[in-house]
């Protein structure tokens, strides 16, 4: 079983980086890394709906402000600031 589960996460693990590849090629490097940084949140958020662990109010802080700075760098061009 072990075998299948290490199977799996390679695969998942080699789609995440060609598609961060691609990502990185056709659009913005800075765009696709700061996206790609947000992986942490992206995290917090899953193992607070799946796990039931506890999110301090520093972290619930912290996924807030990563989610509006993330809607700012892929909203750039319509928000024109």
């Amino acid at each position: 079983m072990t075998v299948i589960y290490t199977f799996g996460v390679s695969m998942c693990i080699a789609l995440a980086l060609g598609s961060i590849n691609t990502a990185l090629m056709k659009g913005h490097a800075g765009v696709s890394v700061a996206i790609l940084h947000t992986n942490a949140i992206i995290f917090t958020v899953f193992a607070f709906v799946f796990f039931a662990q506890d999110i301090t109010l520093l972290q619930g802080l912290g996924v807030i402000l990563a989610f509006i700075g993330l809607c700012v760098i892929a909203l750039e061009d319509k928000l024109r600031f």
